[in-house]
């Protein structure tokens, strides 16, 4: 569902500025949800540190008669939704399929999450300069820099690279790499 930003409840206090006041919520996808938290942290860490689709993604309707319709009703058991709800999903399964890969492929048989989390953050695709183009920040340019930065982190999640692309696995915790043993 569609909707121009200007029809969100509060969007003039929030968003009333170009170019975002005229754009959709997920018109374009080398763009990041207005909405979405943005880095870094009070210490200074890079956050997020990957990012997913998060704006009109069809979910599951509950069937309770008082559940809220959310963005909209796609059919009696869909709806659209949107935010860290649907984008963390998304991400939890690109995970699951991170670590079977890693261990079908790379013959590491209980990969640890930082390996899980290394193999994501490598394969992401750098969002840069984002929706507007590169415009400038008084126009609009929503990433000002390449990834690492604090509004994509590594990027958006890129099952398609981290599957046909070869890795060099590293993992400590069983001093594998690609494949084979190395000794420390």
């Amino acid at each position: 569902m569609q909707k121009p930003i200007s029809e969100f409840r509060q969007a003039k206090d929030v968003w009333g500025a170009e170019p975002i006041w005229s754009s959709k919520v997920s018109d374009n996808p080398m763009g990041l949800a207005m909405f979405s938290s943005r880095g870094p942290t009070n210490d200074r860490r890079t956050k997020p540190e990957i990012v997913a689709p998060g704006t009109n993604i069809l979910s599951i309707r509950s069937q309770d008669p008082k559940a809220e319709a959310l963005w909209g009703i796609y059919n009696k058991d869909y709806v659209w939704s949107g935010g860290t709800s649907m984008a963390t999903p998304l991400v939890a399964g690109a995970a699951v399929v991170t670590r079977q890969i890693l261990q079908q492929k790379y013959n590491i048989q209980n990969p640890s999450a930082a390996v899980v989390k290394a193999a994501l953050m490598n394969t992401a695709f750098d969002m840069y300069p984002g929706q507007y183009g590169e415009v400038g920040a008084s126009r609009g340019q929503e990433i000002l820099q390449r990834r690492p930065n604090s509004d994509e982190g590594y990027g958006r999640v890129d099952m398609k690279e981290l599957t046909s692309r070869t890795l060099s696995v590293w993992d400590e915790k069983t001093w594998r790499y690609s494949g084979r043993y190395k000794k420390l």
